[in-house]
């Protein structure tokens, strides 16, 4: 299969794939890792994150966790409306049997306000 995974929410000759539009999957894995399952805040996650890629300047590893928390929280409405299921691992989504959210939340506004700011810090803005 030569496809790239998509969501195709744009038409099919605009090129839209799905790492394209968020981050490399390898990043976006570690992001979630850090984030769901070890529950770290946003300034946390990057500073774990961070050091296992170096090929990639702060400011957008920054901006990919930034863009991880804003979508997990504006996208926990969709996540409530799965199947209820039964799991025996210990990292999953499912917000009815393991990962809890609240479909209303302030957006990580504050915890996304101290990464930038830890960001900024170490290039010396």
């Amino acid at each position: 299969n030569e496809q790239q995974p998509t969501a195709e929410l744009r038409p099919p000759d605009a090129g839209q794939t799905d790492e394209q539009d968020l981050m490399p999957y390898e990043i976006l894995d570690a992001i979630e890792r850090a984030a769901i399952r070890d529950k770290h805040v946003p300034l946390e996650v990057f500073q774990v994150v961070a050091p296992r890629f170096p090929e990639y300047e702060a400011p957008l590893m920054a901006g990919w966790v930034e863009r991880f928390f804003r979508l997990w929280s504006r996208n926990q409405w969709k996540r409530e409306r799965y199947a209820p299921s039964f799991h025996l691992d210990d990292e999953n989504l499912d917000p009815k049997t393991w990962c809890r959210f609240p479909i209303l939340s302030g957006g990580f506004d504050r915890e996304l306000a101290e990464l930038r700011a830890y960001v900024a810090s170490l290039s010396g803005e």
